[in-house]
């Protein structure tokens, strides 16, 4: 019987292992992406753009993407009375999780936010654990704390800071958020078109981030030159990261994309060393192995579990 996949086609059935594999090798595509799309926002904000500006516009340019590909194939349907609940859930905590992270950045050094955040994917394991949809092995667990301790290596977190309690909250919330927003999508993924989930997500969140941007903090685009150039490449970055991510998400599962997406803080700080010139001690590289090392082994764990 056929199976239908992500993009709302149908497809003969891949085993499991092979769909999961495929879908942990796209993570690290994304993976990729948003370490580039992070550093290229970074220039961009240096270049006189800011925040609510680069969301919109990037969030605008997925949208219209994947709206032309589900027009040009006839894929637009319903969500049913049944998912909405789940599908308010993904938008609410998808749209809140990402602004809720960057204000933590006010408040705390951007690596001791980035490493708070990065608990989501223990926050993940356990919805799993609590409502037995997925079961995270041993060394799936040894994987997902293996990880945060290279992450925390990697983003120098014992060189010193100055903890500030709203900045854990605000970095705790957006941590809670991904985790809710990871199962919640995971869950329409298995009823409804992943595609389709994925459109609808960032349509709500674009609108959200129009709002915001109009309201609070106006349009601010960049200078021109160089400017215009590292905008541009965030704006095609930032939803090649995103596609790409969901993509993954609904072949490889909740657990497995929480774990894979610890490789995003590195790609971010390999790329902050060949874009922005920051240097990279020996720790950094360790803990960078130690991340790529867990999912590796969970990565084949899983492949010896199922055959």
């Amino acid at each position: 019987m056929a199976a239908e996949d992500l993009l709302g086609q149908t497809q003969a059935p891949r085993p499991d292992a092979a769909r999961v594999r495929i879908g942990i090798s796209i993570l690290l595509f994304s993976s990729v992406f948003f370490g580039l799309n992070n550093n290229l926002a970074r220039l961009t904000y240096d270049h006189g753009s800011n925040v609510m500006t680069l969301l919109t516009i990037r969030t605008i340019v997925a949208v219209l993407a994947i709206g032309a590909y589900l027009t040009a194939l006839r894929l637009w349907r319903r969500f049913g009375r049944a998912d909405m609940p789940t599908f308010a859930m993904a938008c609410l905590t998808f749209t809140i999780g990402t602004v809720l992270l960057l204000e933590s950045f006010r408040f705390l050094p951007v690596s001791l936010a980035v490493l708070i955040f990065y608990l989501f994917p223990i926050i993940v394991a356990l919805i799993y654990l609590a409502t037995g949809e997925e079961r995270l092995t041993p060394i799936g667990w040894v994987g997902v704390v293996a990880a945060f301790c290279g992450l925390a290596l990697a983003l120098e977190i014992f060189h010193g800071f100055e903890l500030n309690l709203i900045g854990v909250v605000l970095a705790l919330g957006a941590a809670l958020c991904l985790a809710v927003n990871i199962v919640s999508t995971h869950r329409l993924m298995r009823r409804v078109p992943g595609i389709l989930v994925t459109f609808w997500l960032l349509f709500v969140s674009g609108v959200v981030y129009a709002a915001g941007m109009f309201a609070v903090v106006g349009v601010s685009l960049p200078d021109a030159g160089t400017g215009v150039l590292v905008f541009s490449g965030a704006v095609v970055a930032g939803p090649i990261a995103l596609i790409s991510f969901f993509i993954g998400l609904s072949m490889a599962g909740g657990t497995k994309t929480a774990l894979v997406m610890n490789s995003e803080p590195v790609t971010t700080i390999l790329f902050a060393a060949a874009i922005l010139g920051e240097a990279l001690g020996w720790l950094q590289y360790f803990g960078a192995a130690i991340v790529i090392a867990s999912i590796v082994l969970v990565t084949l764990a899983e492949r010896r579990r199922t055959g």
